[in-house]
């Protein structure tokens, strides 16, 4: 039977209450077979415009769910299709459409594609009404489409989502850490990418200062050595010789 004819007689012989619960085992169902075709009429027919709209929407946040048991290449082609269909229906299933371009971009990063990878989450809405996201969850969106960006070297585009993420950070808690360093590495490498070299050397030696017991000495090193570097290329001014010499002082009492 299609998957489509499957979805109109549980809308049309189950009581409401019962309704969604069947949806989700068909999609669980159809999960488990990994058809491509047979995922994407389960979607489109549950977006169809004649369903129940509170069942549409929680049949679809449902069954994305439960996307992530999909093999790639099926998860890929389902996931664009269900993206596509959304457009359609602005605002609605913005729940749903953020579930699967996190699903996709993972994928895309998992594969090097990082163009891909940003474009695609950065379709997610933000300021959706219908799906809230603190302002810890706002800016790590933005922060890993900028640093997919950075990795193909588009510093312009990812200084336009670094410079969104600052909107939120005054909300961010301080003893965030993670977000706070990702946050400021990203701002480092986009003044690199923009030969603002000083201005870089200041943050990556910011960064190599900071003291937490998650942060591996070697990535310190790292950043101190970027800040030498960049203190180095920068136009060698009175106050530039006086970072340079601090940093190089830094250098040679940790080795």
């Amino acid at each position: 039977m299609a998957v489509e004819r499957k979805i109109d007689q549980i809308i049309s012989a189950c009581a409401p209450n019962e309704q969604s619960s069947r949806l989700d085992a068909l999609a669980d169902e159809l999960i488990t077979g990994q058809v491509t075709s047979q995922c994407v009429s389960f979607a489109l027919r549950i977006m169809g415009s004649d369903i129940p709209q509170q069942l549409s929407r929680q049949s679809m946040n449902y069954f994305v769910n439960v996307m992530k048991n999909l093999p790639s290449e099926v998860l890929v082609d389902v996931g664009t299709k269900c993206i596509e269909e959304m457009r359609t229906r602005l605002g609605f299933y913005d729940e749903a459409d953020a579930i699967i371009r996190q699903l996709l971009f993972d994928y895309y990063v998992s594969v090097e594609e990082h163009r891909e990878a940003a474009q695609v989450l950065s379709g997610i809405n933000l300021d959706s009404s219908g799906n809230t996201f603190t302002p810890e969850q706002k800016v790590d969106v933005l922060i890993k489409i900028a640093e997919c960006f950075l990795m193909i070297k588009e510093t312009s585009e990812a200084e336009i989502f670094t410079n969104k993420s600052s909107v939120y950070m005054n909300e961010i808690d301080p003893n965030n850490v993670e977000i706070q360093l990702r946050y400021r590495a990203t701002v480092a490498q986009v003044f690199d990418g923009n030969r603002k070299f000083i201005e870089a050397a200041l943050m990556y030696y910011e960064l190599s200062q900071f003291q937490n017991s998650n942060i591996v000495p070697e990535d310190l090193l790292q950043l101190l050595a970027k800040a030498v570097t960049c203190a180095i290329l920068g136009t060698v001014f009175a106050f530039d010789c006086v970072v340079l010499l601090n940093l190089v002082s830094q250098c040679w009492m940790l080795t």
